[in-house]
């Protein structure tokens, strides 16, 4: 078994070397990351954002539709308005 102290101070150093440039890189990669993440959230709240004004866009073409088509919905049950579409369009 070999002492420590027979050890070249070289190889010692290499180790310490080896370990600050992994310590760097690893930091750098964090960093990269971190970024990559705040990316990634910007273009899924941008994404999101869209599809709330589609949403809105939507259902303001929908309300646009029962207001020409049933100025009478308010009278008709939620789960009836399609059944009632249906209706009137085979009496037609």
């Amino acid at each position: 078994m070999e002492d420590r102290e027979d050890l070249p101070c070289s190889k010692s150093d290499d180790v310490s070397s080896e370990s600050m440039s992994v310590m760097v890189t690893s930091a750098t990669t964090w960093e990269e990351r971190f970024a990559d993440m705040e990316r990634k959230m910007a273009a899924l709240e941008k994404t999101v954002e869209d599809k709330d004004l589609e949403i809105v866009a939507l259902k303001n073409q929908l309300e646009a539709f029962n207001d020409d088509n049933h100025s009478d919905a308010s009278d008709i049950a939620p789960g009836r308005l399609d059944a009632d579409v249906t209706r009137k369009a085979k009496a037609t």
